[in-house]
């Protein structure tokens, strides 16, 4: 269970740092840095052609901050259960 928790504790920081500094980029109204990802360029840009350029850019944002906020909950509930367990002797 030793590793389960370093994973945990692992996906709690990544998630948190993402969810971070993705609501600092919604924040500031930062532009999305520029990716050889061929799915978040595309993405960024269709956001941008519909919502226009600062929405596009906050919305853009606010998905990955609700990315990382969910990577983040899993991280921390399976700190819990493993917390849990270790109470009940297992």
């Amino acid at each position: 269970m030793r590793e389960a928790r370093w994973l945990a504790w692992f996906f709690a920081v990544v998630g948190g740092g993402v969810f971070v500094f993705s609501a600092w980029g919604a924040l500031t109204l930062a532009a999305p840095p520029p990716t050889p990802s061929l799915l978040r360029g595309a993405m960024a840009q269709a956001l941008q052609a519909a919502l226009g350029t600062p929405a596009g850019w906050v919305v853009y944002h606010l998905l990955w901050a609700t990315l990382g906020a969910g990577v983040a909950w899993v991280g921390v509930r399976v700190l819990r259960q493993e917390q849990q367990q270790r109470r009940r002797g297992r």
